[in-house]
């Protein structure tokens, strides 16, 4: 259990840093339900793995694509990184209690 969770907290790491570097965000004019910030895909992919990071791995190349014509820069991205993995810690202790 302790593996699979440190997978899917890596996971949500690497969603995390691959929609930032590609400028991926939440396009406002753009309505459809992947129109996500780049933090709202990552926390999908770490509270609902089997939905959020097949969800994007899907929908990568299409919002890389987006994100060339409205690229949204994100800042304090090892802060947030440290969010994400402080979640994830807190996710897998009480996964293990």
């Amino acid at each position: 259990m302790i593996i699979a969770s440190i997978f899917v907290v890596g996971c949500s790491i690497w969603v995390y840093w691959d929609a930032t570097n590609h400028n991926v965000g939440r396009i406002p004019e753009l309505k459809e339900l992947t129109n996500m910030s780049a933090g709202a895909w990552s926390a999908v992919t770490l509270g609902l793995w089997i939905i959020g990071f097949p969800g994007y791995l899907m929908n990568r190349s299409r919002l890389i694509k987006a994100a060339k014509q409205s690229p949204i820069k994100v800042g304090y991205r090892v802060v947030k990184t440290g969010v994400i993995i402080l979640f994830g810690c807190l996710w897998i202790n009480s996964s293990m209690g």
